[in-house]
């Protein structure tokens, strides 16, 4: 019995800095079990445990938000992710009296009758069943089978009447928040409570939920065209109101945003999502663009004042990233590449960008070049204004490249 009370009192009185050391290598489930060994080890974990929070748009998420907010955790969070997805297009009701005494002015998607004229035809729905249950496709089942007692091969059909009701929930779901303020109020309260927050993604999922349901929000076309522009000046708004009271972001990631709707360059949108991404970078030094060939179109022609860029997993055209850089070379002092692949219009073929690429981008004139022994990697640095370029292809960053790219400057 003494032997444990020492030891326990042993561990309660070792520093609080080599606690920290102890935790910080340890796997995030490791982390959570540690915590429930004490208070003190709690006191240790949480700022572990809560240092990265994610949200989605969804009541849920705001509920998970608002507890947050009611806690004593905001001071640990430094990373928050934000998962926004295609709002629904709600249509609307014709300001006829018939309509507007039997919908109340309400969208049309609320409105059976024209769900049925204006989204998803009876017809059309007949052509989707015909598509999903196509013999010819299904190579892997016997020719002989009974197909009439067979269920679907992804699971049986959902009926009209499904498809209808999942649309028309998810839509009353998205305009409660919307039109009550909801996630706008939210952000704004979080950002002014997250004192230490640092860090901001933003992940553009698209459309949500089963594959059948993401079938026919884009065969049917019942996404909003506006669903980015709404959740950039969301979260713009709330930044700016954040700044205000202290809050300083020092880097601000962009992830998925990709061209699936494809506004074309000098359009309405193209400009509003230009000028509501550039004003939101311009808010943090540190950008990363994951997966995000639009926001990289968007924001070529714009100069940000960027310290550093980290670009990964990116497919677009040669000439916005070029333009890029040329935009931003000057304010850059750090800049990675992590399989950005590049479109050339004259030869129609796509390639790597490479260190010789960026070099003839620039025009920068390297002073010297390191070697980490890592491979599909090149590096250059530029003394004079410390600026490091790099490819990298499926490398993982980690705090000891970090560390040799400092000290290499």
């Amino acid at each position: 019995m003494k032997k444990k009370t020492s030891e326990r009192k042993g561990f309660e009185l070792m520093p609080t800095e080599i606690l920290f050391c102890v935790v910080n290598c340890l796997q995030k489930r490791d982390i959570k079990e540690f915590s429930c060994v004490s208070k003190r080890a709690r006191d240790v974990c949480l700022p572990f445990l809560f240092r990265e929070v994610s949200i989605d748009f969804s009541s849920a998420g705001f509920r998970k938000l608002d507890k947050m907010l009611h806690s004593h955790i905001c001071r640990y969070i430094v990373s928050f992710q934000y998962i926004v997805q295609d709002l629904v297009k709600p249509g609307k009701i014709p300001l006829r009296k018939q309509y507007a005494q039997k919908a109340n002015l309400k969208p049309a998607i609320y409105n059976y009758e024209r769900f049925k004229t204006d989204f998803l035809t009876p017809e059309y729905y007949v052509e989707m069943c015909e598509g999903y249950d196509n013999v010819d496709c299904y190579e892997d089942i016997d020719s002989n089978e009974d197909w009439e007692e067979m269920e679907y091969p992804g699971g049986d059909h959902p009926s009209y009447t499904r498809i209808y009701k999942t649309m028309r929930r998810r839509c009353v779901e998205q305009r409660s928040l919307i039109d009550t303020g909801r996630d706008s109020k939210f952000l704004k309260k979080a950002f002014k409570k997250f004192l230490n927050l640092k860090e901001l993604e933003l992940v553009f999922r698209g459309i949500q939920g089963a594959s059948w349901e993401k079938d026919y929000q884009e065969t049917c076309d019942m996404m909003a065209q506006d669903s980015n522009v709404h959740h950039l000046k969301v979260v713009l708004a709330a930044l700016v109101s954040a700044e205000r009271r202290g809050l300083s972001l020092q880097k601000i990631q962009l992830t998925c945003l990709t061209h699936r709707d494809d506004p074309s360059p000098g359009s309405p949108d193209w400009q509003r999502l230009t000028t509501l991404l550039t004003e939101l970078v311009g808010h943090a030094p540190v950008l990363r663009l994951f997966g995000s060939d639009l926001a990289l179109a968007l924001l070529s022609r714009a100069s940000l004042n960027l310290r550093e860029l980290d670009l990964g997993f990116i497919h677009t055209k040669r000439t916005f990233v070029e333009t890029f850089l040329q935009n931003n070379v000057k304010s850059l002092r750090f800049l990675k590449f992590d399989d950005i692949v590049v479109e050339d219009c004259d030869r129609r073929d796509s390639t790597h960008v490479t260190l010789t690429d960026v070099r003839d981008m620039t025009d920068l004139v390297p002073e010297k070049e390191i070697n980490f022994n890592i491979p599909s990697c090149s590096h250059l640095v530029q003394e004079g204004r410390k600026f490091i370029f790099i490819y990298a292809s499926r490398v993982p960053a980690s705090r000891t490249w970090k560390r040799k790219w400092n000290d290499s400057i």
